[in-house]
């Protein structure tokens, strides 16, 4: 198989295939997503201190970014073109469509969970000690008691619906992939190459 460079470095989607930017969204995605789970697996099973509070602050700036990175990556997908959908049974492309809508919106309601949650407590947003996003909530401290609860028990619930529906979508790149043998995976990776 024959690397097709000009397909790799795209910048803009095609009708055959993503663009680079779109696969360093995704993969950017990708990676902070997993950040996000070790640094909140660590954190938990740490006692109370300096240590601890330097690794919730990490998971808080990641979350912050996971957030900007969604809405850019929105932003990008509204305004890019799409690549036209596989050659695959209409129920795969509507399991595909709605994997994808739940994977954004649930990474977006995780991350508004944690923005929630700092806010109610009287928080900003830290950002790898760059700078403090200010989340103002009003001073109706009932309500600020209420939206920190729903948020806190959101967000423990959500990322285990974002970790199910993460393991689908891996699980059926590979079976495109390795099965199927289709252009799949290769379309958000290497690029299609040349036949």
């Amino acid at each position: 198989m024959n690397l097709n460079w000009k397909n790799i470095l795209l910048w803009k989607n095609t009708t055959a295939q993503y663009g680079l930017i779109s696969k360093l969204f995704h993969w950017a995605v990708f990676l902070v997503l997993i950040a996000l789970i070790a640094t909140a697996q660590i954190s938990g099973d740490m006692p109370r201190g300096p240590e601890k509070t330097e690794i919730v602050l990490l998971h808080a700036s990641l979350g912050f970014l996971m957030l900007n990175l969604m809405i850019l990556r929105l932003c990008w997908r509204w305004f890019n073109v799409r690549p036209a959908a596989m050659n695959i049974p209409e129920w795969q492309k509507t399991a595909a469509l709605a994997a994808h809508i739940s994977l954004y919106a649930l990474i977006i309601a995780q991350a508004l969970t944690g923005v929630t949650r700092a806010a109610a407590k009287g928080l900003d947003i830290p950002f790898f000690g760059l700078f403090q996003a200010p989340v103002p909530l009003g001073d109706n401290e009932a309500l600020k008691e209420t939206l920190y609860n729903i948020a806190k028990n959101m967000h423990e619930i959500i990322p285990w619906l974002i970790v199910l529906t993460l393991a689908l979508h891996i699980f059926a790149a590979l079976y495109h992939h390795f099965k199927l043998k289709d252009d799949t995976l290769r379309r958000m990776t290497i690029g299609i190459p040349e036949r």
